[in-house]
């Protein structure tokens, strides 16, 4: 199965639920011009879709849309950090509808499910809850931009803090959609590597005791140097 999405959410949605996927996203524009809003997500959910689905027939395909509306507004993903701020003040606390639409295909079996849900809800939101960090990359967030299987190498004890590390203290690094960029890591140097897979967007972290200390965003596309930006080490 494939899952026309990079929503962390969605991923452990189905693995949490015993399913086989893999990840390929679609880069069209999420605009439609259907006035209703459960018709404008399910437009833009079968869009997605149907990019992928032209080039696996025999695939079962996986995609979904998402907004949230509050009093008649309609709140989609937001342009960036500022905005997500922006939107969950103006949820928090106040009961909102959160409407999702999804289209389950497989072109070959001639096999099609739509389906809208809408749930009420009232959360008292954080930005980790409603919108992960891998969402967003600000002009200032540290970023190593990859082509694909292009590599680029940094130490990552040049980005902690010399006070959170001790001598014995171990960093633990993890990557999100794994699919799109990899890490290697050199034992004897503690050097890591990154290696561009597939377009699309990555997040990696530096870990002490399970307390992120520092984020990087990866970006990788076929028409990328591989170079990294804002990505300051820490003067020693």
């Amino acid at each position: 199965m494939i899952l026309a999405s990079n929503s962390q959410r969605r991923q452990e949605i189905l693995k949490d639920a015993g399913f086989n996927f893999r990840v390929i996203t679609s880069n069209i524009e999420e605009i439609s011009d259907k006035e209703n809003v459960i018709e404008r997500i399910l437009d833009i959910a079968e869009k997605k879709l149907e990019q992928i689905a032209k080039n696996n027939v025999d695939e079962f395909i996986l995609a979904a849309d998402t907004v949230v509306e509050l009093n008649k507004n309609i709140f989609g993903k937001p342009k960036d950090r500022k905005e997500a701020f922006k939107f969950l003040k103006t949820l928090s606390g106040k009961i909102h509808k959160v409407i999702t639409a999804y289209v389950f295909k497989n072109i070959s079996k001639n096999i099609l499910i739509q389906k809208v849900l809408t749930i009420l809800t009232l959360m008292i939101l954080s930005m980790t809850l409603m919108f992960p960090v891998q969402t967003f990359a600000e002009d200032n967030t540290p970023t190593i931009k990859l082509n694909i299987n292009g590599t680029y190498k940094i130490n990552p004890y040049d980005y902690v803090k010399k006070t959170d590390v001790g001598n014995n203290t171990q960093l633990d690094f993890n990557i999100t959609n794994s699919q799109n960029a990899g890490i290697t890591v050199n034992k004897d140097t503690s050097e890591v590597n990154f290696i561009g897979k597939a377009a699309g967007n990555s997040v990696f972290t530096i870990s002490i005791q399970g307390k992120v200390v520092y984020t990087i965003n990866v970006n990788v596309n076929a028409n990328n140097k591989n170079e990294a930006t804002n990505l300051n080490p820490i003067p020693r």
